[in-house]
């Protein structure tokens, strides 16, 4: 009996050392240590959380189920008290930003929608179609309060994913798309040597880093995350850990630099990771 503890007391003892020299190993960005992390677990109404944007004035999380068009506001301490907000009928919801008085929507065609008085009797919607023809697939977008136009960054555009994603601007001012792609993602062919065999950049979160400027983008599906400038050149390149970052969907930063990754449930619970910014 006395034999069987000590195994087990070794055991995880093992186990512990092992998992902190993991811990050592996950790249971070300057700044961050991504193998350090706080994390809220979500509601049964968020399992399929998209993107996520933290709202300051109120010091709350403001969020969207991609299969509804309904917004969820919560504090980081106490999720499962959330307030919701339905502005759409179900749909492919995959990305939510806050533009002044308003929050815009993203759907995974391209179609964005701009919403108006939510978490009020009076909310409403008014949609903008994304017309151009041919496949087209995104989840993510980003709003360049220097040109006033919101950037939608594609996740599928044309046949196949593409090692350098492009993206398509909505002007604020006259509400239209431009008629073509206005920005793509450029890697370095040093970091494109990085990819795996065949790895794409399939862009699923993004947000803007409230010191530096930088845009931050998750790509799910590849398991990376990237940082580049505003003209899309590509700064860093890190891989992340997929069994921390299991489905990672919707990116955001609060005015103190921290960073907010969500991730949809999958198998088990959605969660949202909180990555404190070194002071």
């Amino acid at each position: 009996m006395q034999i069987s503890k000590w195994i087990v007391v070794f055991c995880f003892l093992f186990s512990c050392r092992f998992a902190e020299k993991n811990d050592k190993s996950i790249k971070s960005p300057d700044g961050y240590d991504l193998s350090k992390s706080e994390k809220i677990s979500l509601p049964e109404e968020l399992d399929e959380i998209s993107g996520i944007v933290y709202d300051e004035g109120s010091g709350t999380i403001v969020s969207l189920n991609d299969e509804e068009g309904v917004l969820y506001r919560f504090k980081p301490d106490s999720p499962r008290q959330f307030i919701d907000s339905r502005f759409h009928k179900g749909a492919d919801f995959e990305d939510l930003l806050s533009v002044g008085p308003y929050w815009y929507a993203l759907k995974s065609n391209g179609h964005l929608f701009k919403i108006s008085d939510a978490f009020t009797d009076n909310v409403q919607s008014k949609g903008f179609p994304f017309n151009q023809k041919g496949k087209h697939e995104f989840e993510a977008m980003l709003y360049d309060s220097s040109l006033n136009r919101i950037y939608i960054f594609c996740k599928i555009c044309g046949k196949t994913p593409s090692v350098s994603p492009e993206a398509f601007s909505f002007d604020l001012g006259t509400e239209q798309f431009d008629s073509t792609s206005t920005l793509t993602i450029q890697l370095t062919r040093e970091q494109k040597k990085e990819l795996k065999d065949n790895q794409q950049v399939q862009i699923s979160a993004a947000a803007i880093h409230p010191q530096t400027g930088d845009w931050w983008f998750v790509a799910s599906a590849s398991g990376l995350l990237l940082i580049t400038d505003h003209q899309g050149n590509c700064k860093e390149l890190i891989p992340l850990n997929r069994k921390k970052f299991k489905q990672p969907e919707g990116l955001t930063f609060n005015s103190a630099a921290d960073l907010f990754i969500s991730n949809e449930a999958k198998t088990g619970i959605a969660n949202i990771l909180i990555f404190r910014k070194k002071s």
